[in-house]
């Protein structure tokens, strides 16, 4: 049952399920295998936060989505369940890589990223074409097959009324990034901040299109952020009656109340546009991308550098009357842009002062905050700062600092408090011995805590069993490698190599992370395993210490030779995420 089973089983959002389908089917035709597919429903989430309408996220049974002939023949419901896939181990590597090594064992459970950014030899035109046909193919049931064919004529009768002039769509992704307590705290993520789109990005792309005299369709999941877009962007963009006969919203192109339906429909419109402008990790907006017909795809923060998003961000901000949420989110923006390009310190600290005014529950910008404190050497300001969060807000502040599900997300911070712990700052130490308890270094624990247990509680552990990747990063091979890159760009920083890498090791000797469980069993050890010791710091830091152990067989000699191997080595797999970058636009 299992042997050459290509298997899509997704548990998330429609975009995510139906993409992990059509590239089950593709691989499945490219090596022969079998295709087959697990489908559970997936109740609605919220509607409306903090008094801004969303669109729910719902997933309906697979009896409402595909024929009983489909279901019958390529369902596994019952004898497979959902799971994640683990194609991050063929990146960058051939598509037959996938079947000659047998790297993945049977049922292979299948991405729904594109695989074209996977796999460094399939092309992408070949591709894209091939899941439009694969999409055009499923076999859905009547219903579905009716909204679809309904959204394509849509399209149709629009580039009539504009003259067939260009027909873009803008899909604007925010929800549960943007409205969620839990992925708020999480906004110094990546896969946060770039998943959402920030808006005044959207309404710059909008002014662009129309005086370019092409029609744009706006979408979002945020319903009251189209409402908004609606009411103020004619005025805001003094737009003259052709322009805003060709602005569309889609709130105002299907009346059904069904979201579902409502869902499809949208995704169809934006899959049949000349072009569409959107976020690259939205599942949904790469699900319009793929099907439909073939067309222009542009992911937005992409398309502007940096110094134009940091521009556009303070044309627009103040401008429209969007909900706080998006304007903290933007700001964030600002802050982080803000310190990419390297503005003043005030200005950067405005931005983050404006993100925390937008959204003063979100901790995570106090976090940021301290660790500015703590760059500027303000220790007793930092001190005070964290006093008042610990009886304001000690929960919540805590929560925020160990959140994380893979990994901690705020542990950029961890280090300023054991750098400035014992010395003579209660608070610091304090905070400092809750992150060495919940990273199992209890001996670290004692001696954070044992002059302060007088006056504090016992700190929560939050039991996470994280902190692989932050320890390692702690070895003496990645602290000792980081120190002589970052000290090899200027002569004055390489004459300080010395000195430093001995402050270090001494300092190494003193702090001493022993950790009361091995590394392995932490349950970010393999992501950290991959990332921290194939990183270019510890590569040279292992080097540079098994020299000075073998100095007196020409130890340091070999050094220099290792070193020249893993610069060439860097060297060329720099130069390939360069290439791949120009080739697939990532």
């Amino acid at each position: 049952m299992q042997k050459e089973l290509i298997l899509a089983s997704r548990d998330d959002g429609l975009g995510e399920r139906l993409r992990a389908i059509l590239n089950a089917i593709y691989l499945s035709k490219y090596f022969n295998f079998n295709f087959g597919f697990v489908w559970y429903p997936l109740n609605a989430s919220e509607t409306e936060v903090a008094k801004n309408k969303l669109a729910p996220v719902i997933v309906p049974s697979v009896d409402e989505i595909f024929s009983k002939e489909f279901i019958q023949k390529y369902s596994y419901n019952g004898i497979f369940e959902t799971r994640m896939d683990e194609f991050g181990k063929l990146k960058r590597k051939s598509i037959n890589f996938l079947k000659d090594a047998k790297v993945l064992n049977f049922p292979i459970h299948m991405t729904q990223k594109r695989l074209d950014t996977i796999f460094d030899d399939l092309d992408t035109k070949e591709y894209k074409a091939s899941l439009i046909k694969i999409w055009q193919e499923l076999d859905f049931t009547p219903k579905i097959k009716e909204i679809l064919k309904e959204a394509e004529e849509k399209i149709i009768n629009l580039k009539k009324n504009i003259d067939n002039k260009q027909l873009c769509s803008l899909h604007i992704r925010a929800g549960d990034a943007i409205f969620l307590n839990k992925f708020q705290k999480q906004i110094i993520r990546p896969n946060i901040f770039a998943r959402a789109l920030n808006f005044t990005l959207a309404i710059e792309i909008i002014n662009k299109e129309l005086k370019n005299n092409n029609a744009i369709i706006v979408l979002s999941d945020d319903l009251s952020l189209l409402e908004c877009f609606k009411n103020e962007l004619p005025n805001l963009l003094n737009l003259n009656e052709i322009q805003k006969n060709k602005l569309f919203f889609s709130i105002d192109l299907y009346n059904k109340k069904d979201h579902v339906y409502k869902a499809l429909y949208e995704n169809a419109l934006m899959s049949w546009s000349d072009k569409i402008y959107y976020t690259k990790t939205s599942g949904y907006a790469n699900l319009a991308v793929l099907t439909g017909k073939y067309k222009e795809d542009i992911g937005i923060y992409e398309y502007f550098s940096n110094e134009e998003q940091y521009k556009i961000i303070q044309k627009y901000l103040e401008q429209i009357n969007v909900h706080p949420f998006h304007k903290s989110f933007v700001c964030f923006h600002g802050f982080r842009l803000a310190r990419i390009l390297k503005k003043p310190l005030e200005e950067i600290k405005s931005w983050l002062k404006k993100a925390h005014f937008y959204n003063p529950n979100n901790d995570t910008f106090h976090l940021l905050w301290i660790e500015i404190l703590f760059k500027e050497k303000q220790i007793k300001e930092a001190n005070e700062y964290i006093e008042n969060l610990l009886t304001q807000r000690k929960n919540a502040f805590l929560e925020t600092l160990f959140c994380g599900n893979t990994r901690y997300y705020c542990d950029f911070i961890f280090d300023y408090f054991f750098k400035y712990a014992k010395k003579g700052f209660e608070n610091i130490d304090y905070i400092a011995s809750s992150i060495a308890l919940n990273l199992g270094c209890n001996e670290l624990f004692e001696f954070y805590f044992k002059e302060i247990k007088d006056k504090f509680q016992t700190p929560f552990n939050f039991e996470k069993k994280l902190g692989a990747e932050f320890l390692m990063k702690n070895h003496l091979s990645y602290k000792l490698g980081e120190t002589m890159v970052k000290n090899s760009f200027t002569l004055k920083t390489l004459l300080k190599n010395p000195l430093d890498l001995l402050m270090i090791y001494l300092q190494f000797k003193k702090d001493k992370f022993k950790h009361d469980k091995s590394l392995s069993s932490y349950k970010d050890y393999e992501k950290a395993l991959k990332f921290v010791k194939d990183h270019l710091y510890y590569k040279i830091g292992y080097v540079l210490i098994k020299a000075q152990k073998t100095w007196y067989k020409g130890g340091y000699f070999i050094f220099i030779k290792e070193l020249k191997k893993i610069a060439k080595e860097y060297k060329y797999k720099k130069e390939e995420r360069k290439n791949l970058k120009k080739i697939y636009n990532i």
